[in-house]
C-alpha cells in the first residue's frame, strides 16, 4: 500500500472541493485516493509534454463526473511514497500543474 503526500496546492484544491458541499463528489475523490494508495500510478494516466506543457512523469486520475482531476507522482519507490500535487478542476487543472511542476 502506498502511502500519500500532499502538496499545498492539493490542499488548497481540496478545500476547494469541500466548499462545494457535494457529497458525491468527496466519496468519488476518497474513492480515487483509495486506488492511487493500491496502484501508485497504475491507477492514473500517465500526463505527456502536450500544447508547450511538459507533464511526463505525472499521471492523472479523474473524478466528480470527469469535471476535476487529481495530478500525482510516484516519488520514492522504496518507500512507497506518492505526491498528490494538485486537485483542481478540469479547466485549470493543466495549466496550473504546468505552473507548479516546471517552475
Amino acid at each position: 500500500m502506498k502511502n500519500l503526500k500532499f502538496t499545498q496546492e492539493a490542499i488548497k484544491g481540496i478545500k476547494q472541493l469541500k466548499n462545494l458541499n457535494n457529497d458525491t463528489f468527496m466519496e468519488d475523490f476518497e474513492l480515487q485516493l483509495d486506488r492511487i494508495k493500491l496502484y501508485g500510478e497504475k491507477a492514473g494516466i500517465s500526463l505527456q509534454n502536450k500544447y508547450g506543457r511538459d507533464l511526463r512523469g505525472y499521471y492523472k486520475i479523474y473524478f466528480a463526473n470527469q469535471s476535476w482531476r487529481i495530478v500525482f507522482r510516484e516519488v520514492d519507490k522504496k518507500f512507497e511514497l506518492v505526491e498528490i500535487t494538485l486537485v483542481a478542476p478540469r479547466d485549470i487543472v493543466y495549466e496550473l500543474a504546468d505552473i507548479i511542476i516546471n517552475d
